[in-house]
């Protein structure tokens, strides 16, 4: 099975703080075929930061992530779902067009 890496560029909005998502992640559930692989945020106002999971499938990332979506409707102002490779081979990839 393949899975692929994707990358969740995410903002909150302004009148949420790292303790507001701090307290969703606590009750989701972890999902079937999604790994997250690393998470960083910012000490900046709003808040922003990006994901990094590996996800067996699409229909599995969307269950991932909606569950953060719709389970806090407002929690982000932004955020970007893109699939995504090291760089290296992003490189790669693009020099051989």
């Amino acid at each position: 099975m393949v899975k692929t890496k994707f990358l969740i560029h995410w903002e909150l909005s302004p009148d949420k703080e790292l303790k507001n998502l701090a307290e969703v992640t606590k009750g989701l559930p972890n999902v079937k075929g999604v790994k997250v692989l690393e998470s960083y945020a910012t000490p900046t106002t709003p808040v922003w930061g990006v994901t990094l999971v590996e996800a067996d499938s699409e229909e599995a990332l969307f269950s991932y992530f909606f569950g953060f979506v719709l389970r806090v409707p407002g929690m982000f102002s932004k955020y970007f779902l893109l699939p995504s490779l090291p760089t290296e081979k992003a490189i790669e990839k693009l020099l051989k067009q």
